[in-house]
């Protein structure tokens, strides 16, 4: 078994056991891997059951709603994304979660970045720095800080000098303020005329 506690704050740690499965060849490993991270999976996820003290804070599923996929877009661009306290699938996380819960997004903050569709390098919107996706970044103004309950909305500036036409992706990754451990992200590919 394998805990972890966070030095901060001692009432927040978790733990983690591999169930005593032992691969016998090579081919035996990658069944055993999907199994125990499926199982890690499972564990998050019912860790952060609402009824549990010192629960951990779920990530709620993030959905872009505009613009559109493959959207043609001017140089300033609406950028427009909900988030639901729900599994990818539209279920609750685990049958411990009420039907009706809905989260707390109060403390939730948003990295906006983008990138050519033809590179693999992500730059911040905020200041246009090289951008690792995933990863909360050191720099509080990158972050956009979650506006209440509800739809968020971030105004896009694309300058005809740094965003000649072509396909690109937006991207926004969701953390719980102060924790860069869990992300949720989801993506858009638009056109710039």
């Amino acid at each position: 078994m394998v805990g972890l506690r966070d030095p901060q704050n001692a009432a927040r740690q978790a733990f983690f056991a591999v169930l005593g499965d032992t691969p016998s060849t090579a081919a035996d490993q990658r069944p055993l891997l999907f199994k125990q991270l499926s199982l890690a999976l499972r564990a998050v996820l019912i860790a952060a059951e609402p009824a549990r003290a010192y629960g951990i804070a779920p990530m709620p599923r993030i959905l872009v709603e505009s613009p559109e996929p493959m959207q043609q877009v001017g140089s300033t661009v609406q950028l427009r994304w909900r988030t639901d306290f729900v599994r990818w699938d539209d279920r609750p996380y685990t049958s411990g979660f009420p039907a009706d819960h809905v989260g707390d997004d109060g403390d939730l903050v948003y990295t906006v970045c983008w990138r050519r569709s033809s590179e693999t390098e992500y730059h911040a919107l905020a200041d246009d720095a090289p951008f690792v996706p995933g990863v909360l970044p050191p720099f509080v103004g990158q972050l956009v800080v979650d506006a209440g309950s509800g739809a968020e909305s971030y105004s896009v500036q694309l300058p005809d000098d740094r965003f000649p036409p072509g396909e690109y992706m937006l991207r926004i990754d969701c953390f719980h303020s102060g924790d860069g451990q869990h992300v949720a992200h989801h993506e858009v590919r638009v056109q710039r005329l």
